[in-house]
């Protein structure tokens, strides 16, 4: 019952997020819209994604999968609402227009250096086996 429980709180979540997105379309248009740096898990974060697209993928028969390298930080500085929407965006769209194999989900960082601080480069990438998008567009 407990992950039920989970998945319903993370769609509430995302759900808000959603009526977030279409209030934050006027901000952008103005260039007020703020961004709001917390320490997030990544791990964690798409570990509550994942269970929100499972159904439609064990439906259609597709592999949805992720891999987290070990180069990334268990915690990250950065807006978990954006890339939270982000990330919905993007493999709601590998899942709509992918009908058969699967949709990965990888996540790299790649430390460096600048001014004596310690830096992240973060790395997400959704791939799917769905049509894609033509060069011309």
């Amino acid at each position: 019952m407990a992950p039920y429980v989970q998945a319903i709180t993370s769609s509430g979540r995302t759900l808000f997020a959603v009526i977030n997105d279409i209030l934050d379309l006027s901000k952008i248009e103005s260039c007020k819209l703020a961004l709001h740096y917390e320490p997030v898990n990544l791990r964690g974060l798409i570990g509550e994604i994942l269970p929100i697209f499972s159904p439609n993928t064990t439906h259609r028969n597709l592999i949805l999968r992720s891999t987290i390298d070990d180069t990334v930080p268990q915690t990250i500085y950065i807006d978990e609402v954006r890339l939270r929407q982000i990330l919905f965006k993007v493999v709601g769209n590998a899942l709509k227009f992918t009908e058969q194999g699967y949709i990965q989900i990888t996540i790299r960082a790649h430390l460096y250096c600048t001014n004596l601080e310690e830096k992240v480069w973060l790395e997400i990438t959704v791939e799917d086996t769905g049509i894609g998008i033509s060069r011309e567009q």
